[in-house]
């Protein structure tokens, strides 16, 4: 037998789970099958002595096993292996072992843990053997990265159920009696927003890129500062990653959203004045779930690290190895960094960030909302064309909605009691786009960021009342709405067209 030292294994679990099974057969087997595979066991003995008898069980299907039969699969598969590691004699000598079928779990768990960390070890060793071999030019956050994702990935891996592929017909039956068993009107996170939430087919969905584009100073950040208080009401914790606002200054507007006090009284310290709101406010602020980090001048590829240690510390992960409800707000696309663009095109990058949120909530099965900047088509189009690269982002989105101010055009069809602004879903994988014409009423203060969705300018949809509460516009002085506030603001300089 081989001696090594500072190994990770424990040789007594692997021969007590193969003679486990040798003497309890097929039942023994499938206790541990969904635990353990071949290379999770260190000992090359026992990695081939596992590899006969799961060809005796799933080839053969034959139930009941003896040591003679193993060493002659064994004979079938590698002939050399039965001198190479005398199998003559290991055979008989864990045949003996005293064993209970009932604790064979417990060793299979013991040697899927061993194999966790042999192949953490590696993993490790790796990420220092490419330390070494990094180039001197790249970025420093890039290779710490690198190293990070290798830990992340590793830790989900270990912890997500690993099993390959599955005949869909063993569990369709209990899917459905779990559906029935589970109705629901929102699949995904609740936004706070109902008709949108149904509109884009059932909430913020887990693996989802949910985007939504406005024009500069229209409430992109309004729009997704409000989804993150409702989520975290719910007791979800989010993380919003921020391309604009510090920390105080996103506090602010918070304060300003749940209170409904404009942030510019807040910022000149008349707090004594809306001392009852703003107390709640503060109450409301404590006892929730949202973390926030200014991103600005952070390339994407660190803000996803940031995304994963978020996820490690603060969300955590289900025994079944899925993570916990969650939602990632990134606001929003842009460019941060002229350097970070390199050679590639302003819309290629763009896309390139895309790409990567996208692929991280499918990859982590977490729903990610983002915003995205409209270009100056944008100020008299309604189509999904007018966002730079709309082709990429489309492809990508699990739902797309543009949020507008109405015109003057809107307001005499639909009065601004019902909101000063519209949000139009154009674009859901899993829902209905809204016809044309059609759209969400939002009612909107930029000067506290207070938004609560309204009513749609329909009646109904195709004859399906929509529930949805009839919301008035708060009555303070300082959230007074007039049409002043719905006219476009143009920014001044050239900005991103996203």
């Amino acid at each position: 037998m081989r001696k090594s030292q500072e190994i990770i294994a424990d040789h007594e679990a692997e021969k007590i789970t193969i003679a486990t099974i040798i003497k309890n057969g097929a039942d023994s087997y499938y206790e541990i099958a969904d635990l353990i595979e071949t290379n999770d066991f260190y000992f090359e003995e026992n990695q081939i002595v596992f590899k006969a008898i799961e060809s005796l069980i799933k080839n053969d299907q034959i139930e009941k096993l003896d040591y003679p039969t193993v060493l002659n699969k064994v004979k079938q598969i590698d002939a050399s292996a039965i001198n190479q590691f005398e199998l003559n004699e290991y055979l008989p000598e864990i045949n003996h072992l005293a064993v209970l079928p009932e604790n064979i779990s417990n060793f299979a768990k013991l040697i899927a843990r061993s194999s966790a960390l042999r192949n953490l070890d590696i993993g490790l060793h790796n990420a220092r053997d490419g330390l070494r071999k990094t180039s001197f030019d790249k970025p420093i956050l890039n290779i710490i990265n690198d190293v990070e994702s290798t830990i992340f990935n590793f830790t989900t891996k270990l912890l997500t159920n690993t099993e390959e592929y599955s005949k869909v017909g063993d569990k369709v039956s209990d899917l459905i009696d779990k559906l029935a068993s589970e109705k629901r009107d929102i699949i995904g996170i609740p936004s706070g927003f109902p008709l949108y939430d149904y509109y884009i087919g059932g909430g913020l969905r887990r693996g989802g890129f949910h985007l939504i584009a406005a024009r500069p100073k229209v409430g992109k950040s309004t729009i997704c500062l409000n989804i993150a208080k409702h989520v975290s009401s719910l007791g979800i914790p989010v993380l919003y990653l921020d391309t604009e606002m510090q920390e105080e200054q996103f506090l602010i507007r918070l304060i300003g959203s749940i209170s409904k006090v404009s942030t510019t009284d807040i910022e000149r310290g008349k707090i004594s004045e809306f001392a009852k709101e703003i107390s709640e406010a503060e109450k409301q602020i404590k006892a929730s779930n949202i973390f926030h980090k200014n991103v600005s001048g952070v390339v994407h590829s660190r803000c996803i690290s940031i995304a994963k240690k978020w996820i490690m510390k603060e969300v955590g992960i289900n025994s079944n190895g899925s993570i916990k409800d969650c939602l990632i707000i990134y606001d929003y696309i842009k460019i941060m960094d002229q350097k970070d663009k390199g050679n590639d095109q302003e819309h290629q990058y763009l896309g390139q960030i895309a790409t990567d949120l996208h692929n991280f909530a499918a990859q982590f099965n977490v729903p990610i909302l983002t915003a995205a900047q409209i270009n100056r088509d944008g100020i008299t189009r309604e189509d999904s064309g007018i966002i730079a690269g709309s082709d990429r982002l489309l492809w990508l989105c699990t739902s797309l909605a543009l949020l507008r101010n109405k015109t003057e055009e809107d307001f005499v069809a639909d009065p601004i009691n019902n909101g000063n602004k519209k949000l139009l879903v154009k674009e859901a994988r899993f829902g209905k786009c809204l016809d044309e014409n059609q759209y969400i009423n939002m009612l909107c203060n930029m000067e506290s960021s207070f938004m609560e969705e309204g009513k749609l300018n329909a009646s109904s949809i195709n004859g399906e009342n929509i529930q949805t509460k009839t919301n008035k516009v708060p009555e303070r002085k300082t959230l007074a709405f007039t049409k002043k506030e719905n006219k476009v603001n143009e920014p001044s300089g050239d900005e991103i067209n996203l």
